[in-house]
């Protein structure tokens, strides 16, 4: 098996992997993708939109696409709960303010739907490191609307 995670976490230049990923495998080989599907970047000038997915599709056209969908906010509440009770953890109530507005499945301040499963592993990954007695919120985990400012 060949697993490559995040492809849009490579430089842009490296987003067609048609320069660098072969197409055809034996059939004992396994190739599974990862990616979110559109990137945009606004370079000053101009937004620039890199629609990865679309690439991979065209480059695999018989492939499996999986897609992962987000959650609304009660999916995301339970599993935050879940993972929370099977660390053996709690959070204040002063704490779950904070993290309350992560389950909001749309905010005018980004454009990408949240929360998606990934972006909830991360900003949980961020709870771990919180103490009961921690008061004040970390002012980055606040202004974190997305994935990608959680990675």
């Amino acid at each position: 098996i060949l697993l490559f995670d995040s492809i849009d976490q490579l430089q842009v230049g490296d987003y067609n992997c048609e320069k660098w990923l072969p197409i055809n495998y034996p059939s004992n080989i396994k190739c599974i993708l990862s990616t979110i599907p559109v990137i945009t970047e606004d370079n000053g000038e101009q937004k620039i939109e890199y629609k990865i997915l679309n690439g991979l599709i065209s480059l695999f056209p018989n492939g499996t696409i999986i897609e992962i969908r987000e959650f609304d906010r009660n999916q995301a509440q339970q599993v935050v709960y879940s993972w929370l009770e099977r660390d053996g953890r709690r959070l204040s109530p002063l704490q779950m303010t904070w993290l309350q507005p992560k389950f909001e499945s749309y905010s005018p301040n980004r454009s990408d739907p949240e929360p998606t499963p990934l972006f909830l592993s991360l900003v949980y990954q961020i709870t771990q490191t919180w103490r009961s007695f921690n008061d004040k919120p970390d002012r980055d985990f606040l202004k974190m609307h997305s994935t990608r400012d959680a990675i």
